[in-house]
């Protein structure tokens, strides 16, 4: 374990699962359609449900407005969202087999429509876990940058060479049930140097690339 999942990360209350770890799972959710969210449905698991009339978490909605953890505006990211034009409906639902604290977000934006879900895991840290029906695993340990392809393992054949100078990294490919969602995960300890990041986004078959930071 490490010292910060120990002490937890500089954070507005009640608890770090369900203030900075729902932040940063909505953030996640902001970073993935591209840093731009206009509407939202959230489909609520667990112990993120909220009793009839409630309110959500405001924690799950900040993130969608680009808000880190320590932003004091945090706790009034309903109405930030409200005053920027961001829609938002939510409800309670089962997800069979989740974790108990996740939470399904329905996000429109620059891109369409995306389908994401993410689990808040305890002391601040995360696991995106799904992404338009492909299976991911995306958290704070490693920064990741994600690839929509129109073939992901063609993709990363391509990606080997261009990445294989860079110490740590690793290229997965993520594919859908249905085959719709193509998916290229590359992860570095390190942010990747710029002509690579570019070289990514210029790999055949790469629609577009968006990314998820480290957390520090």
């Amino acid at each position: 374990m490490r010292v910060f999942e120990m002490i937890g990360p500089i954070m507005f209350g009640p608890s770090s699962m369900h203030t900075a770890g729902a932040c940063r799972v909505a953030r996640a959710v902001w970073q993935i359609a591209g840093e731009d969210v206009r509407e939202a449905h959230l489909e609520l698991h667990g112990a993120f449900r909220v009793p009839e009339g409630g309110q959500v978490n405001t924690a799950l909605v900040a993130g969608l407005l680009g808000y880190d953890t320590d932003n004091d505006r945090l706790h009034s990211s309903l109405e930030d969202a409200a005053a920027n034009g961001v829609g938002l409906t939510w409800e309670n639902t089962v997800l069979p087999g989740a974790h108990n604290n996740t939470v399904r977000y329905t996000v429109k934006g620059n891109y369409g429509t995306l389908c994401v879900t993410g689990v808040s895991t305890g002391g601040g840290m995360i696991e995106m876990r799904e992404i338009d029906g492909a299976r991911v695993s995306i958290t704070g340990d490693y920064y990741t940058a994600i690839l929509f392809c129109k073939d992901a393992r063609k993709t990363a054949a391509s990606a080997d060479e261009l990445l294989e100078p860079v110490p740590g990294a690793t290229a997965e490919a993520s594919v859908s049930g249905d085959g719709k969602t193509q998916l290229l995960l590359v992860k570095t300890p390190d942010p990747l140097p710029e002509e690579k990041k570019a070289g990514l986004g210029l790999l055949p078959g790469v629609i577009r690339m968006v990314g998820h930071a480290m957390f520090e």
